[in-house]
């Protein structure tokens, strides 16, 4: 996924930036966390699913996050 405003592309390191999702661990909200995992942020993701929270916790930290962590909510 590339995250484009007016036409450029910002690469914006987000190393020491802390993120919440709600949803992340699937669709578009996993997509936005994947793509700032990338760039080195500590994200947490706040979901239903348990099993697919950790699972994607654990994919963002693959993908190069800080750290990733789930909180089940509904």
């Amino acid at each position: 996924m590339e995250v484009t405003m007016g036409g450029t592309m910002l690469e914006r390191d987000m190393a020491r930036t802390n993120l919440v999702f709600v949803g992340g661990a699937s669709g578009i909200g996993n997509a936005a966390a994947v793509e700032v995992a990338r760039r080195g942020a500590a994200i947490l993701l706040i979901g239903r699913s348990r099993a697919a929270g950790k699972r994607a916790a654990s994919e963002l930290v693959d993908a190069g996050a800080e750290s990733a962590d789930f909180v089940p909510a509904d």
